[in-house]
């Protein structure tokens, strides 16, 4: 029997998941997805106008309820799934753009490389009431060079992610699925509000070169600090040096910081 498959979700990443299973046959009933925003990071709104290309119904998470769905499967979807909603649904997965349990919730590239991590990825996994907590059906890395920013980092789990998601989507849909249980270390998930855009006063260059990068996505505000004459100075991680000890290559720049910083 054909299963009846929600899918939830937004973003590129989210409309090229949704393409490969409507292109393999499967039977998507429904879409959960944000309602129309301007000015979205990330352009239109792909999603939604995937589901009205292909007629199939937009609805809210708690018509899921009464769909009572084989298969939930949620892809870089931005909101809680209540319980309830999870409860109706035979089986649910979600695609998480970061490595679990280590990053869970929101911004986890930018707090990997803020940490100075040499490797990322994304995990797909069984949905469960409390937030990235299921049992593992894959993890998949990819190496961090110095040269990564928050943006390039993002783009190279989106592609990861769609690898998994691709190698992993025919046995989720067939039952055949393997879940291996979550090592979970303890660690409460990041809040949206967990990153500063206010460059701490470190003293490691290196330390302070990962966190302007971390924070290095356009059309996002980067890192900054305020120079001693009130002035707001912004960073991108092109405005360093990396081979000469992550200086800034702009000389007046690089004095403010050393200010700013109390560094000699």
């Amino acid at each position: 029997m054909t299963k009846r498959v929600v899918f939830m979700g937004e973003k590129p990443l989210g409309r090229a998941c949704l393409d490969h299973l409507l292109d393999l046959d499967y039977s998507v009933v429904a879409i959960a997805t944000r309602k129309e925003i301007p000015d979205a990071w990330w352009g239109k709104q792909v999603v939604r106008e995937k589901a009205i290309e292909a007629g199939i119904p937009l609805i809210n998470r708690k018509e899921i309820i009464q769909l009572q769905p084989d298969i939930l499967i949620s892809v870089v979807y931005p909101f809680i799934i209540e319980p309830e909603v999870l409860e109706s649904a035979g089986a649910g997965f979600n695609l998480h753009g970061a490595p679990l349990p280590e990053y869970k919730g929101c911004h986890p590239g930018t707090h990997a490389l803020i940490k100075g991590d040499k490797k990322f990825g994304a995990t797909l996994h069984e949905l469960v009431p409390e937030l990235d907590k299921g049992r593992i059906v894959e993890k998949r890395y990819f190496d961090v060079t110095l040269e990564d920013t928050s943006a390039t980092v993002y783009g190279k789990m989106c592609d990861i992610a769609f690898e998994i998601f691709k190698d992993n989507v025919p046995n989720i849909l067939s039952g055949d699925v393997v879940l291996e249980p979550v090592q979970d270390d303890g660690s409460l998930p990041n809040t949206h509000d967990s990153i500063v855009k206010e460059l701490p006063k470190i003293s490691d260059r290196y330390a302070v070169y990962n966190y302007v990068r971390a924070l290095d996505f356009r059309p996002f505000e980067p890192a900054s600090f305020v120079d001693a004459s009130g002035a707001k100075i912004e960073l991108r991680a092109e405005d360093f040096d990396c081979e000469s000890g992550f200086v800034l290559k702009d000389a007046a720049k690089e004095v403010a910081l050393k200010e700013y910083l109390g560094c000699p």
